[in-house]
């Protein structure tokens, strides 16, 4: 099972909240994977200005057979975006 998920205790220097991707086992304490980078940062205007600045929190995933992985991920609390992945190598989200 994959989830991507904000990860608030690794605030940058910004103080910025990322996304980070982790691979979970069927028991959700136990995790695979975390990608060692974050996966969506706060950088555009409206991810880093509104309700809540310098945020971005995914909201669903959209994984299709051929690896393309669409994100839809909150912005700032205000706006609504969608973040387009392409899955390299056996990361099964499905």
């Amino acid at each position: 099972m994959g989830l991507l998920r904000p990860s608030p205790t690794e605030a940058t220097s910004s103080e910025t909240t990322p996304a980070s991707l982790k691979r979970l086992d069927d028991d959700p304490l136990r995790i695979l994977y975390r990608s060692e980078k974050p996966v969506l940062e706060p950088e555009s205007e409206p991810e880093r200005v509104g309700i809540v600045d310098n945020v971005v929190f995914p909201t669903a995933i959209d994984a299709r057979e051929d690896g393309r992985i669409d994100v839809y991920y909150g912005m700032a609390d205000s706006h609504i975006g969608v973040a387009r992945l392409q899955a390299q190598g056996e990361f099964d989200l499905l």
